[in-house]
């Protein structure tokens, strides 16, 4: 990978490996410089291989039906190309990694605090104790110094530490098109295209650390009254369950069969919570008709673009969380997907120098333009989810519960946010299309599948360029944004514990006006 730390204080999980310059971390926690894990954290490679290949063919019929179809010779071009891109891992990750411990002075709680006493659990009242103040971590630390010092109870159980996965690789998009161009008359160009790609190891959130359900599920119901239970945000021993004679708990295999404390339901051991991995196992597709019209004509110039797409993947970024389990149950639409999307811009030289006489007169009437941007384009897709951990995965940092989805259930879209309606049919008592996750079990609804309310927007330019001298030029703009003052309504809270879940509570700027002069000399 391209980036890494100066002085190598980034670390990462690797499970069942022991940090040779910190033998007092925990077992799977280990920091660059550490024996097989490099500055890099992931493996770079050389020999990426990124191929490319462009055609172009311009027919020359000039008669019979395919002179008229293409228009005769050198009015048509047909192309055609594919390649291979790779990319750079995004820079907020680097920023994710860096402070953390035994080189961040902050300690994370594994589950929701109170917020007048920080070290208090806000659903068990558990003291996890004092952890402050931190000792500055040592300097010269390697495989031949290491340090036994840092007091790493003070910072276990090991919460909301982003770690780069070491088996990263880098992500990479395959590209191809195809075109047909096609010019009509002196000054018109028609285009119409398919374009599509496909994303591979692309950078998202996966819990390192996730919850066995199941056994969370049975501490859940074999903890005695009034003791500390594995619950939502609270997957992180102490537990002790009571285990009748003759049964057994399916806690870990064995299954256990006494009473007793539990070590742990998370694979890496009580003493790391939950902890996302910034991995490379996202990928993306995206399909797409392309339609273009271009026209120049003296002082007039015109085009208009219409798109028509569909974008899926498992992750847009480090603000989805993938399924850790499998990335493959977290395919939704992409946060950035537009079905349609039309376009249209214009320049218009308007003429009124030519209706007066030379001198200052026409320096006055001379040089104005009209110029705008007309938008009109589908919503961004809507983003579910469910801010209580009910799966019990324990993905706390990023958080990937989603509701459950009625099958059979017909989804209503209000497509007039003004009359302060639920812009979807959003009740979670069983009449709607949406219900809380079953407890132990991650919800089936698909992150995004379905689109908020559209853009409709004009943009407006009026300008005036006036030669002062051969060298010496003012120009003066008034510009409307949103010119029709119409509501560009945002997406509804898709979060369904939000009281208002399904409300479009907000709109893009309303019209905004601005005027701007520029001498240039």
């Amino acid at each position: 990978m391209p980036w890494y730390d100066t002085q190598n204080k980034i670390e990462t999980i690797i499970p069942g490996k022991q940090s040779v310059k910190f033998p007092g971390a925990p077992m799977g926690y280990v920091v660059a410089g550490d024996p097989g894990v490099p500055r890099t954290l992931g493996p770079t490679r050389w020999n990426n291989f990124s191929p490319r290949l462009g055609l172009a063919y311009s027919p020359n019929s000039s008669s019979g039906l395919l002179g008229k179809l293409f228009g005769g010779p050198g009015r048509t071009s047909i192309r055609v190309g594919a390649g291979l891109y790779y990319t750079s891992v995004e820079d907020l990750s680097q920023f994710l990694e860096v402070g953390d411990p035994p080189y961040g002075l902050y300690y994370g709680s594994a589950a929701p605090p109170l917020l007048e006493a920080p070290f208090l659990t806000r659903s068990t009242n558990q003291n996890v104790g004092q952890r402050f103040p931190f000792p500055f971590p040592p300097l010269n630390v390697s495989s031949s110094n290491p340090d036994s010092t840092f007091p790493w109870a003070q910072v276990e159980p090991l919460s909301y530490d982003f770690s780069f996965d070491s088996r990263n690789k880098l992500p990479y998009s395959e590209h191809y098109e195809f075109s047909i161009q096609r010019q009509v008359g002196s000054n018109t160009v028609l285009t119409a295209a398919y374009v599509g790609n496909q994303g591979h190891r692309l950078v998202t959130s996966v819990e390192a650390n996730p919850t066995n359900q199941a056994a969370c599920l049975a501490v859940m119901n074999s903890t005695a009254p009034g003791d500390p239970t594995c619950g939502p945000f609270s997957e992180t021993p102490p537990f002790t369950v009571v285990v009748q004679n003759g049964q057994s708990v399916g806690i870990s295999t064995p299954w256990q069969t006494s009473s007793g404390p539990v070590a742990s339901v998370r694979p890496l051991g009580p003493l790391f919570d939950t902890n996302p991995f910034v991995s490379t196992v996202a990928n993306s597709r995206y399909n797409s008709l392309q339609l273009s019209a271009s026209h120049q004509s003296g002082s007039l110039s015109l085009l208009a673009g219409y798109t028509y797409s569909k974008c899926m993947d498992n992750a847009s970024g480090l603000q989805d969380s993938t399924n850790p389990y499998d990335p493959r149950l977290s395919i939704a639409l992409c946060n950035f997907d537009v079905v349609h999307n039309f376009v249209f811009s214009y320049n218009w030289l308007l003429p009124f120098d030519k209706l007066v006489g030379p001198g200052w007169a026409r320096k006055v009437a001379g040089g104005w333009s009209l110029s705008g941007i007309t938008n009109f384009a589908t919503g961004l897709p809507i983003t579910l989810t469910e801010n209580d951990d009910n799966s019990l995965i324990g993905a706390n940092a990023i958080p990937l519960d989603v509701p459950n989805y009625t099958p059979g259930a017909r989804l209503f879209i209000d497509r007039n946010p003004r009359n302060r309606q639920p812009y979807f049919n959003n009740a979670i008592d069983g009449t709607g299309i949406f219900t809380p996750e079953t407890i132990g079990q991650l919800g089936n609804s698909r992150r995004r599948f379905f689109h908020g309310p559209g853009l409709n927007n004009f943009n407006m330019a009026l300008a005036k360029s006036t030669k002062i001298t051969e060298s010496k030029e003012l120009q003066l703009r008034f510009e409307a944004f949103n010119l029709f003052n119409h509501a560009q309504f945002k997406n509804p809270t898709g979060e369904i514990n939000a009281n208002d879940f399904g409300m479009v509570n907000s709109a893009r700027d309303p019209r905004i006006m601005q005027i701007g002069a520029k001498f240039l000399f």
